[in-house]
Formats: C-alpha cells, sequence, structure tokens
C-alpha cells in the first residue's frame, strides 16, 4: 500500500440554481503527482484547463487531485511549497485514477518507489504523463521503450544517451499508447489540451482554448525552438537559410564560401548579413555553435573529450581545447 497526501483540485459541480447535476459526460480521476522541484507553472496549467474544462461542460468531467508519495509534500520549483492545510491520506493504488500527471521534478533516488507505482499503473492502463525533467521518471519506469518522446531541448543531448530505446522528438508533447511527454513550460497547456481531447472530444478542447484565450491549438504538435531568424530578428531569406545550415551541420566545418553558395549569394553579400543582424562574421558564428553544442554534450552526457572534439566537428583534440579554452576560460575537462 502507498502512502501520500491526496488534495482535491475544486471543480464546479453544480448547475446554475445551486443544485447538483447528473454527469453527462465520462467523469475522468486525474492524479498529479508532485515531486521534489515541481513545476509550478506546470501544475498552474493543468489545474487552471481541467476547472475551464468543467466549466465548460457545466460538471465534473474532470475530478483532479493532487498527490505525493511521501510523508510530506515537496517543495515545487525555487523551494516553494503549496498551503493545502490536509493531513497524510493513503493515496492507494494508482488504478484508482484515469491518468497520472507528473508536472515536472525528479527523485534521483527514487526515494517513495515512484518508478514502481507508475509501471503498476501503466499496466492496469492507466495514462502516464511526464512534464519536463519529469520525463526522465518514465524512462527510468521503462515506459519509454519504443516510443515518441518529447522532452525540453536543454535535455535532450543527455536523454538520448540515458534512454537510447526512446524515439526522441523535438516536439511539444507526444502521446502513444498510454504514455505522454512533454517538454514542459508553457507547452504543458498545450499537452492537456489535447488530453481532454483525448478522454472528451475536440470540441471541448477547442472551447477550454478560448476560455483561456489560448490562440495556439495545434492538431500537431509544433516544434518547440523558434528558428534561428526569429529569435533573431531578420526575416532575410538568405541569412535564414544559412542559419538553419549551420545549425543542422555542427559536426562538419564549413566554409563561407560554401555556405554562400549553397544560399544562393556572394560571399561579400553573405559576410554584410551576418554582420549586421549576428554581429560576427559566419566562421566565428559557426565555430561558437559548435563550442556551446560541446559544452552541452560536456556537462550532460559522460562522452569522452575526444568524442566531443569529433561530435562538435573538430579533427584535433589539442584544437578543440584551445578554442575552447578560449571562449569558456577552462579546458573541457574540467566542465564536469
Amino acid at each position: 500500500m502507498d502512502a501520500g497526501l491526496e488534495h482535491d483540485i475544486p471543480c464546479l459541480a453544480s448547475g446554475e440554481d445551486g443544485q447538483a447535476v447528473a454527469p453527462k459526460v465520462e467523469q475522468r480521476r486525474i492524479g498529479i503527482l508532485l515531486l521534489p522541484g515541481y513545476s509550478l507553472l506546470g501544475l498552474g496549467a493543468m489545474t487552471e484547463a481541467f476547472e475551464a474544462a468543467n466549466a465548460a461542460c457545466g460538471e465534473r468531467a474532470f475530478v483532479c487531485r493532487r498527490i505525493a508519495l511521501g510523508v510530506s509534500l515537496p517543495a515545487g520549483t525555487g523551494g516553494r511549497r503549496l498551503d493545502l492545510h490536509s493531513e497524510a491520506e493513503v493515496a492507494g493504488t494508482p488504478s484508482n485514477y484515469d491518468a497520472i500527471l507528473l508536472p515536472g521534478g525528479e527523485d534521483r533516488r527514487d526515494s517513495y518507489g515512484v518508478c514502481a507505482w507508475l509501471r503498476r499503473g501503466a499496466r492496469h492502463g492507466v495514462l502516464v504523463g511526464g512534464f519536463g525533467d519529469a520525463c526522465r521518471i518514465l524512462g527510468r519506469a521503462g515506459l519509454l521503450h519504443e516510443r515518441p518522446c518529447a522532452v525540453h531541448w536543454s535535455l535532450s543531448e543527455s536523454f538520448s544517451e540515458d534512454f537510447p530505446e526512446a524515439d526522441l522528438r523535438p516536439t511539444l508533447y507526444e502521446l502513444h499508447r498510454g504514455v505522454l511527454t512533454c517538454a514542459g513550460g508553457a507547452a504543458t497547456l498545450d499537452a492537456v489540451i489535447e488530453l481532454i481531447a483525448h478522454f472528451q472530444d475536440r470540441r471541448l478542447a477547442t472551447e477550454v482554448a478560448e476560455r483561456l484565450v489560448y490562440q495556439r491549438l495545434p492538431e500537431q504538435p509544433d516544434s518547440q525552438r523558434l528558428s534561428m531568424a526569429r529569435r533573431l530578428g531578420t526575416a532575410n531569406p538568405h541569412l535564414a537559410s544559412a542559419l538553419e545550415m549551420i545549425e543542422s551541420e555542427l559536426d562538419e566545418p564549413i566554409s563561407s564560401g560554401e555556405l554562400a553558395a549553397r544560399v544562393g549569394i556572394s560571399p561579400r553579400q553573405l559576410e554584410r548579413l551576418f554582420s549586421r543582424y549576428v554581429g560576427c562574421s559566419p566562421l566565428r558564428y559557426h565555430r561558437e555553435r559548435r563550442l556551446e553544442k560541446a559544452r552541452t554534450l560536456l556537462t550532460q552526457t559522460s562522452l569522452p573529450v575526444t568524442e566531443v572534439a569529433v561530435a562538435c566537428g573538430f579533427t584535433s583534440v589539442s584544437h578543440f581545447t584551445r578554442c575552447y579554452k578560449r571562449v569558456f576560460g577552462e579546458i573541457p575537462s574540467k566542465a564536469r
């Protein structure tokens, strides 16, 4: 038996005259599992979306409960805790829920047996969802094998190494065979709106988006990151193409002449575009992006320095070390 805390999230449960109304849709039970470092933004997005769905239905289409497996409620982002004023209760079995959602957070030592608890739920047909860094827990629970998986872009390198069996995608969320993964942050709302459509219907999901003044309601998950051109505030098609080529080929050296030829302008024109919008030459920008990728690999993975250098387009480890130290002020091995 699993001990924990359960806390009701207020949901609309009566008609306009204050009298209880009989359910018109199949009621779904949602467990929101809070782990140390859970996202307050994620928890808020889940709560608001399900409450909006209940308001749109005029009944409790979703009954949500906050769950903490342990003797006390863990702290969220920034060490902040919710003031819920509730005594510890028995959480019961995971099959008590139609879905169990983890709004970020991670228990690296699995002190409360979360992985086994989630596996038991999945075996009973419970939909399990991980948001942000909580996707790692789903991976450790063995729930991501050969499944499309969306994780935050900053975690992708280490996630690929730790869970090679997962089919990593650069999308906002993925829902496949009873497992939901989401990049977290604002994408949490996208994923929860999709869950509402999954459990009820698309019409209700659309109404929830409108009630929350949320204009993006994708039929298919979007890419997580803005294009480099949008991040730099330019609509020049030649520069946009050059930036995308650089991003897709960080493991290969490329000359300004080759890059200019591939985007259809002269090297001089390319130099002027980079100077105006990026603030440096194409070669310098390419080198800095390769070094940034190298730093990510060094801090998030256990790859040897030699393999990191090759993965970032450096054929000489000594040259890689000099370039890295010039930018970051330390040799690559010190990044770990």
